[in-house]
């Protein structure tokens, strides 16, 4: 049997699995548990209700993607941003299930309320390499930017990364003039498992804003790889929204102008991604990422 046969037999198997998975007592998004709520922002590439093409619906294999919207909580629309085109949607990816393939194109949500004076955050997504990109400037799959007190729009405070060894860092920026490092994703040298060709990983980031400290999981859900300073100091900011969301790369502002470039952009399936606006435990995280990788065959990271 050939590799391309192989990978297909995995792929048909790990969405067979998933559709005999679903009936079993795990972790819902839909649903939630005493032990993890849901979340609140849920982006899922395998919903086709919740992707739009251009002309008469619903989305088809290869289409360019107008709109993909959120599951629960508010309603947010994230839609095409910068001059590279939109991301397209892909069927039968991973078995029956499709992905958003994003070649250097990201979407950006168009609700940024209700996310001010935050205590924590924390993000878990499934992405699926499609070629070897690890860079450390590169291969953002979400991303959440705050202001600058100064105006720009540069400065991410939760980044999960999609091509770069699946970790990503965060930032947020402190009162007054002071402003703090930008992201800092870790790179392949730096202790992390490089992602592969056409591998499916979870990945998870959490950030604690209240101790300034952000934590990314080498296993998806406990035992973190890394648990840094984000904020130089002082306190973060609790008066503001942030500037940004996005799938795909970050936006930054350029001369003052508004959001007008991207950054980071990635090269990868995006498929699912978990979000919730407080820090969960190590103990919280495991139906999540139980659930992402049932789903959708994605290694431990």
């Amino acid at each position: 049997m050939d590799s391309g046969t192989s990978k297909n037999s995995r792929d048909s198997a790990r969405g067979r699995d998933w559709q005999i998975h679903r009936a079993s007592p795990v972790w819902d998004p839909a649903t939630g548990s005493t032990d993890a709520p849901t979340p609140n922002q849920w982006l899922d590439a395998s919903d086709t209700t919740t992707i739009d093409k251009a002309g008469p619906l619903p989305i088809t294999n290869g289409a360019t993607i107008v709109e993909w919207r959120t599951k629960s909580g508010t309603l947010r629309k994230y839609k095409t941003f910068g001059t590279s085109g939109p991301p397209t949607w892909d069927a039968n990816v991973v078995g029956s299930l499709g992905g958003v393939k994003c070649n250097h194109q990201m979407l950006s949500a168009d609700v940024l309320t209700g996310m001010r004076g935050l205590s924590g955050r924390t993000v878990v997504a499934a992405f699926k390499q499609i070629t070897n990109e690890h860079s450390a400037t590169k291969g953002l799959g979400f991303t959440v930017t705050e202001p600058h007190v100064s105006g720009n729009a540069n400065n991410p405070t939760t980044t999960v990364a999609a091509s770069t060894g699946g970790f990503g860092g965060g930032a947020r920026r402190i009162q007054g003039e002071a402003l703090t490092n930008n992201a800092t994703l870790l790179a392949d040298n730096v202790t992390v498992r490089p992602v592969a060709d056409g591998e499916v990983f979870v990945v998870t980031t959490a950030v604690n804003y209240s101790a300034a400290r952000q934590a990314a999981y080498a296993n998806g859900c406990e035992a973190p790889q890394f648990n840094g300073t984000i904020v130089s100091s002082g306190t973060t900011n609790t008066t503001i929204d942030p500037y940004a969301m996005s799938v795909g790369g970050q936006i930054e502002e350029v001369g003052g102008l508004g959001p007008n470039t991207g950054n980071g952009l990635c090269i990868a399936y995006i498929f699912e991604i978990l979000d919730w606006f407080s820090l969960l435990t190590p103990d919280q995280l495991v139906g999540p990422h139980d659930y992402l990788c049932m789903k959708w065959g994605g290694g431990l990271m």
